[in-house]
């Protein structure tokens, strides 16, 4: 396996095509735990080859989330190691540790969970993928660091719980509201625990607008029930 395999798979993809070259380019006799990253992370992609059969793809995947927790117990604290084990994770149904991976994370990196400075440039010099595939095709607002933080906040507001009812919490989801990559089902989320809570909503409290007409999306409804 090499980097043809990523390269074509990523390539698609609008969040990683602007950090193509740079990933081709990018001097790797530092990075210890490249080749072995490279491998999982074409694991997985496999894993994701429709003509692959079933078993194959089963195992890919497997393989990569074991490559992966091997990198993590040696020390590689990339962050794109993160990323795809808490999506190995939560593709193999254990969602559970997905969501403790992304504890452990946040752990390690604290700005995940915190205000980002609008002038703040990430970059991550492994080709990587998001926590969860609704982000694939999602592209990066106000850089690349925002798009990241908003993908795992995402990641673990929605899979800690089966519903945001249950843990009737908005701590999370306000971080996440500034955030302009968020999308509208974390909005929803917002109003709803509030009208639950009792607390008043404005129609007008939205941080992301449809994308085809800039405008918020049933209007009606949300005043009817608000």
């Amino acid at each position: 396996m090499h980097y043809n395999l990523w390269l074509k798979a990523l390539s698609s993809l609008p969040f990683a095509q602007p950090l193509l070259i740079s990933w081709q380019i990018a001097d790797r006799s530092k990075d210890a735990f490249w080749f072995e990253y490279e491998a999982s992370l074409n694991l997985y992609l496999m894993s994701m080859n429709g003509d692959m059969n079933l078993a194959e793809r089963y195992n890919s995947l497997l393989e990569s989330r074991d490559r992966l927790d091997n990198l993590l117990m040696v020390g590689d604290g990339h962050i794109a190691t993160w990323l795809l084990r808490i999506r190995c994770l939560f593709d193999l149904g254990e969602r559970r540790l997905g969501v403790d991976a992304i504890r452990d994370l946040i752990g390690e990196m604290p700005w995940i969970a915190e205000p980002l400075d609008e002038n703040l440039c990430i970059h991550i010099n492994r080709p990587f993928l998001p926590s969860i595939p609704e982000f694939d095709e999602r592209i990066p607002r106000q850089g690349l660091g925002q798009w990241v933080q908003a993908s795992v906040l995402e990641a673990f507001e929605k899979k800690r719980d089966y519903s945001s009812f249950f843990h009737n919490d908005l701590g999370l989801l306000q971080k996440l509201m500034p955030n302009p990559n968020h999308d509208l089902e974390s909005d929803r989320r917002v109003k709803l625990l509030k009208l639950k809570s009792g607390q008043p909503i404005m129609v007008s409290e939205t941080g992301v607008m449809d994308a085809c007409s800039n405008n918020e999306q049933n209007i009606s409804v949300w005043k009817m029930i608000g």
